[in-house]
C-alpha cells in the first residue's frame, strides 16, 4: 500500500477512534466532550489526501471517502465493545468503501480501463502481445489515419482497454518493456471548461457598425477593439475565408447565425450548447439584421468547422481530443479552438503529440487557461508548449476572478470573458462567462488575420497579439489583452 494510503487511512482512523471514544464517554458516562483532537486529526486527513493524492476529479473525493469509511468502521468497533450503539458508524463506514470500491473496481466501458500505448517507431504490437493477452487486454490503432510517414508518434499509439483489477499491474509490465514500450498512460477522462451563467446588460447605445440588433449587448467585442476593427473589414477584401474549427460538444449547423458558414464537419450538432456558444463568439454572421456580431463580416472572412472532442454531456478523453485535433488538421483548418482541459502539471504525451502534429501542418493552437483561479502552468492542453493560452478578463479589463493565470506559459493573451453573449442551440441566445468565452473570442481574431495573410505563422500571429494588445492592470498575470483593431490595422498597412 502507498505511503499516502497509509498515512491518511491511519490519520482517519485515529481521528474516528477518538471521535468514537467521545461518543462512548457521552453515552455511558454522562460526560460531554466535544472531540477536538478527532475533528483535527480527520481534517488534516483530507487535507494531506487533497495535497498530495492524484489531483483527479472525482477520484480524489473516492479516496478521501475511502479514508473516512475505515475510520468509521474501525471506530463502529470500538463502540461495539462498549455497546453504544455502533450500527451507523458502521453502516456509513461500509456505503463509503463500497463507493470507492465501486470506483477502483468498475470504471470505463464495460468495467474496463483504457491506457494508451506508445510503441517505438521500429515497433510492432506483435511484440507485446504475450504482456497484453496475460493481462486480457484488447487493443485497437489509436490514431488510424496517421502513417508512419506522416508521424512516426502519432502512428504508434494504442488503445489498451483491460480490466480494471489488472490495469496497474500491465501498466507496469508495459513499462518495464523499454524495448518496445515508449511510453503508457491513463486514458484520463477531460472535460470542458465549465462556464458561468452571464447577465445580459447593454453596454452600447446606438451601435451603429453593423445591423446586427444584439450589437449593444456585446461589451467584449466593443471593448477589444472590435468596433474600430470591423469599420477596417467593410472596405477589405480577405485573400481566402479562413476556417476556425470549434473541438467541442459539437455546433448547431442549423443556426440562423452560422447556417451559410458552417462547413461540413463531424459535430455539426450540439447537444449540449457549449460548442455552439463558442463558435457564435469565433464566428456568427456579422451584419445579416439578425441577433450578434463577431469580425465575420457579411460571413466573408470566416468559415466555421467542429469536430467532436467531448460529449453531449461535455466529458471526453486525452485519445479522444488527440483525435479531434488529428482530424481538424487533416481537414485543412486555419485555427483550432479548445475551450477545454484538466490538471495535467505534465501534459498528457498524446495531445503534446497531436498539438506538434497541428502547429507542424500550420495550424494555430488556441485554448482556454482555465477558470480555477490558479497558474495555468497545471492546466492542459493551455500548458502544451506552441499553444496561445488564453485567460479573461472583465468590463474592466482586469482578470476575472475565475480566471487562471497565464503568464508562465510560452504563449500568454487575454480576452473579454465575462458576460459573454453568443449563440445557444435552436436558434437561441445565452450569455456566459468563462475562459471558455475568451479563448474563441482570440480563435475568431487569429482567423481573421489569416483571411487577410494565409501565410501567417503562428509565432507571428503571436506577436501581432501580444505588440497590438493593451497593457491591462493585470497584464503581469494575464497577458496583454486583444485589441482587434490595431491586430486588424497591422495586417492591413
Amino acid at each position: 500500500m502507498p505511503l499516502l494510503d497509509i498515512l491518511t487511512i491511519g490519520l482517519s482512523v485515529a481521528g474516528m477512534w477518538e471521535l468514537g471514544r467521545c461518543r462512548v464517554a457521552r453515552l455511558r458516562y454522562g460526560q460531554h466532550r466535544k472531540g477536538r483532537v478527532g475533528w483535527l486529526l480527520i481534517m488534516v486527513a483530507i487535507a494531506v489526501r487533497l495535497a498530495l493524492g492524484p489531483h483527479r476529479w472525482p477520484l480524489d473525493l473516492v479516496i478521501t471517502a475511502r479514508d473516512l469509511g475505515f475510520g468509521l468502521i474501525a471506530a463502529s468497533y470500538q463502540l461495539l465493545v462498549k455497546r453504544s450503539n455502533p450500527r451507523p458508524w458502521f453502516i456509513w463506514g461500509v456505503l463509503l468503501v463500497a463507493l470507492w470500491a465501486g470506483y477502483r473496481f468498475g470504471p470505463g466501458r464495460d468495467g474496463r480501463i483504457e491506457l494508451l500505448v506508445e510503441l517505438g517507431p521500429d515497433d510492432h504490437v506483435g511484440e507485446i502481445q504475450r504482456i497484453l493477452e496475460d493481462h486480457d487486454a484488447r487493443w485497437e490503432q489509436a490514431f488510424p489515419s496517421i502513417s508512419l510517414e506522416q508521424d512516426e508518434d502519432l502512428a504508434q499509439y494504442y488503445l489498451v482497454a483491460c480490466p480494471a483489477r489488472r490495469a496497474e499491474a500491465l501498466r507496469e509490465a508495459l513499462r518495464l518493456d523499454r524495448e518496445n514500450v515508449d511510453s503508457v498512460q491513463i486514458n484520463e477522462r477531460v472535460s470542458l471548461v465549465p462556464p458561468i451563467r452571464g447577465s445580459m446588460t447593454p453596454t452600447l447605445h446606438g451601435w451603429d457598425v453593423t445591423d446586427d440588433p444584439r450589437g449593444a449587448d456585446q461589451w467584449g467585442l466593443q471593448q477589444s477593439g472590435g468596433i474600430e476593427a470591423l469599420r477596417l473589414l467593410k472596405n477589405a477584401r480577405p485573400v481566402r475565408a479562413a476556417t476556425v474549427a470549434i473541438l467541442d460538444t459539437g455546433v448547431d449547423s442549423g443556426h440562423v447565425e452560422l447556417g451559410r458558414v458552417f462547413l461540413p464537419s463531424p459535430g455539426g450538432e450540439d447537444g449540449h450548447g457549449h460548442g455552439t456558444h463558442c463558435a457564435g463568439i469565433a464566428g456568427a454572421i456579422a451584419n445579416n439584421g439578425l441577433g450578434i456580431a463577431s469580425l465575420n463580416l457579411d460571413g466573408r472572412f470566416l468559415q466555421i468547422a467542429s469536430y467532436p472532442a467531448l460529449t453531449r454531456h461535455g466529458h471526453g478523453t486525452i485519445e479522444s481530443i488527440a483525435q479531434a485535433i488529428i482530424d481538424a488538421t487533416q481537414g485543412g483548418v486555419d485555427v483550432i479552438s479548445l475551450s477545454l482541459g484538466g490538471y495535467h502539471p505534465e501534459p498528457p504525451k498524446a495531445q503534446v503529440d497531436a498539438i506538434e502534429f497541428a502547429l507542424r501542418s500550420g495550424v494555430i493552437v488556441v485554448a482556454a487557461a482555465g477558470n480555477n483561479g490558479e497558474d495555468a502552468r497545471h492546466h492542459a492542453p493551455a500548458n502544451i508548449p506552441g499553444v496561445i493560452a488564453v485567460a479573461a478578463v472583465d468590463r474592466e479589463g482586469r482578470r476575472a476572478p475565475f480566471s487562471n493565470g497565464n503568464t508562465s506559459l510560452q504563449r500568454p493573451i487575454a480576452a473579454p470573458g465575462v458576460d459573454i453573449l453568443s449563440l445557444a442551440p435552436g436558434g437561441d441566445y445565452v450569455s456566459y462567462s468563462g475562459t471558455s468565452m475568451a479563448t474563441p473570442m482570440v480563435a475568431g481574431l487569429l482567423g481573421l488575420m489569416r483571411s487577410l495573410d494565409p501565410n501567417l505563422t503562428a509565432e507571428q500571429a503571436y506577436r501581432i497579439l501580444a505588440d497590438t494588445g493593451d497593457r491591462g492592470a493585470d497584464a503581469d498575470r494575464v497577458g496583454r489583452t486583444i485589441n482587434m483593431g490595431n491586430a486588424i490595422r497591422r495586417l492591413l498597412r
